[in-house]
């Protein structure tokens, strides 16, 4: 009895367990020609690219030198110009602050701490994360980015992408700095180390 048990457990549990893709190990869909724009810097000249859906929603990861980022396909905020006032962006930059940040990283910590290895935990590892927000701080837009020596599954990714949009904000304050702007971007980070903590109960 015990014996069965145990193998109906790790059939359910199985279905939480992501596969991890070695991106550096596959076939890119396309490759990001870059060499008219860092000449001088030939590593950067080709960026693998490869495209992944999960759950219908497709997603854009880029193998870089030296991280991966991911994003959605259909990006359209992050990657283009939120038209601050540049009359105020040298002296009234605003502090901007998440909500929901704590909850954040044990998420994080929840889809992210079944794959990560102890060399993934080294100081400096760390999940970077690009945020476009509307002007009353609801997140519109996402890109992840991490070390390239991290494996993250996709769909892990694509579950803190939704809890993110669905349950964090961005708070700023008024600012000349966003007259005129159709949104606003901000980033933070946070190291593996924090996140697999969080999943500890740490």
């Amino acid at each position: 009895m015990k014996r069965l048990w145990m193998i109906v457990f790790l059939s359910l549990t199985a279905y939480a367990v992501f596969a991890q893709e070695d991106y550096e190990l596959s076939e890119p869909d396309t490759i990001l020609d870059l060499s008219k724009i860092h000449p001088s810097f030939p590593e950067l000249s080709a960026i693998k690219v490869f495209y992944r859906t999960v759950k219908g929603k497709a997603y854009v990861v880029q193998l870089e030198p030296h991280s991966i980022s991911i994003k959605y396909r259909n990006a359209q905020y992050l990657e283009t110009d939120p038209h601050y006032n540049e009359d105020f962006i040298d002296s009234h930059y605003p502090k901007l602050n998440l909500i929901g940040k704590e909850g954040l990283v044990k998420e994080a910590g929840k889809l992210f701490a079944k794959y990560l290895k102890p060399e993934d935990l080294e100081f400096g590892n760390s999940l970077h994360i690009a945020f476009a927000c509307d002007l009353q701080g609801k997140i519109l837009e996402l890109i992840f980015s991490y070390p390239k020596q991290i494996l993250l599954p996709i769909e892990a990714i694509a579950q803190l992408d939704t809890y993110i949009r669905t349950q964090c904000s961005i708070k700023f304050e008024p600012s000349p700095l966003y007259e005129g702007a159709r949104y606003i971007h901000y980033i933070t980070g946070f190291s593996f180390e924090r996140i697999y903590q969080a999943a500890q109960g740490q």
